[in-house]
């Protein structure tokens, strides 16, 4: 059974930042579906901020960290501006699998149809509108200044990769889902990574990057 590669980098950049160590998770959803993250928080206690943007599960997502008075939670999406702007998702109490929640929920109206409709599900699609912020918005509104890593599962994980370098944000360690990405894309962001100096490797659904020091 292989090692949780994640895991093991955390401990070192807890081992280095002790009580500085604090993380933000970008699509953090209810915080238990493919929610990864849940089980190291829990374990280490870690002090981080979780971002999600649709309201319903937003309150799913403070009641099933309740016991974790270390986070901080944020009901926003990151974008290129501040504002609003429609996620198409599937709603909650729809008569669908639960898998059939993850990746959905999409800015992208056509990929939500052509998915939901693959599924036989196009019946079902409804959207919200959500609070948008920029990534520079999102830092001025932390408690910290210093990202020690970035977890992101969410559609355009290069695009909250590219908001995050663009303020200026470069966390030691960033952990992010491929698997709703095409090829070219992810490519065009492991080149970007290597530019700003980091290495990774993939681990089943996820890619983890670590930041080399020059």
């Amino acid at each position: 059974m292989p090692f949780d590669v994640l895991e093991l980098a955390l401990l070192k950049a807890i081992s280095d930042e002790k009580q500085d160590f604090y993380f933000v998770q970008v699509g953090a959803n209810d915080g238990l579906m493919n929610g990864s993250l849940n089980p190291l928080i829990r374990k280490y206690g870690l002090r981080g901020c979780l971002v999600e943007p649709m309201p319903a599960v937003f309150n799913m997502l403070k009641h099933n960290y309740r016991d974790q008075p270390q986070l901080d939670f944020r009901n926003v999406m990151i974008g290129e501006r501040d504002g609003d702007a429609p996620i198409h998702r599937l709603k909650r109490d729809d008569p669908v699998p639960y898998e059939f929640f993850h990746g959905l929920a999409r800015q992208d109206t056509d990929y939500s149809h052509k998915r939901a409709k693959s599924a036989g599900l196009e019946n079902y699609i409804d959207t919200v509108h959500c609070r948008m912020v920029t990534f520079e918005s999102l830092m001025a509104d932390l408690p910290v200044c210093h990202v020690s890593m970035l977890y992101v599962g969410t559609e355009g994980t290069d695009k909250i990769v590219d908001a995050a370098f663009g303020a200026d944000v470069f966390p030691p360690i960033i952990n992010y889902e491929w698997t709703e990405m095409p090829l070219e894309r992810r490519c065009n962001l492991k080149m970007r990574l290597l530019d700003h100096g980091y290495r990774f490797i993939d681990v089943g659904a996820d890619t983890v990057c670590l930041r080399v020091e020059k």
